[in-house]
C-alpha cells in the first residue's frame, strides 16, 4: 500500500500541469527562449538609426556585444525571423511585427504601475 501511495505521488509530482518536474522544465526553456528573443530584439531597437547601429547590427560580430556563442545568436534570430519580426542582411533591421512586440514589452514592463 506504501508502495503505491509513493508511485501515485511520484506520478502526480512527475507530470501535474501545473506544478509538475516536467512542465517547470518545460516552462522555464521556453521562458529563456522568450527572453533572449526580448533581448535581442531590444538590442536592435536601442540601436537602430545611431552613429554606431553597423557596428552594434553587424551579424558577424553581433554576438560579441551579446556575449552569446554564435550558435546560440543564431537559434534566436532564426526564431525571430520565422515569426517574421526582423530582416537579416549585412545587419539586422526590425520589422513592423518586431517594432510592435518591442513596444508591447515596453508598455507592459517599463509603465508605472
Amino acid at each position: 500500500m506504501v508502495i503505491m501511495m509513493f508511485v501515485m505521488f511520484m506520478l502526480v509530482w512527475l507530470v501535474s500541469p501545473r506544478e509538475g518536474l516536467i512542465t517547470g522544465i518545460i516552462r522555464r526553456h521556453w521562458q529563456r527562449n522568450l527572453f533572449a528573443e526580448q533581448i535581442l530584439l531590444g538590442h536592435i531597437f536601442h540601436h537602430e538609426g545611431t552613429p554606431n547601429a553597423a557596428q552594434e547590427l553587424a551579424v558577424a560580430t553581433l554576438h560579441q556585444h551579446l556575449r552569446w556563442s554564435p550558435n546560440k545568436l543564431q537559434r534566436v534570430m532564426w526564431r525571430i525571423r520565422a515569426k517574421q519580426q526582423i530582416e537579416v542582411s549585412e545587419e539586422l533591421r526590425l520589422t513592423e511585427n518586431g517594432r510592435r512586440r518591442v513596444e508591447q514589452f515596453r508598455r507592459e514592463m517599463l509603465s508605472p504601475r
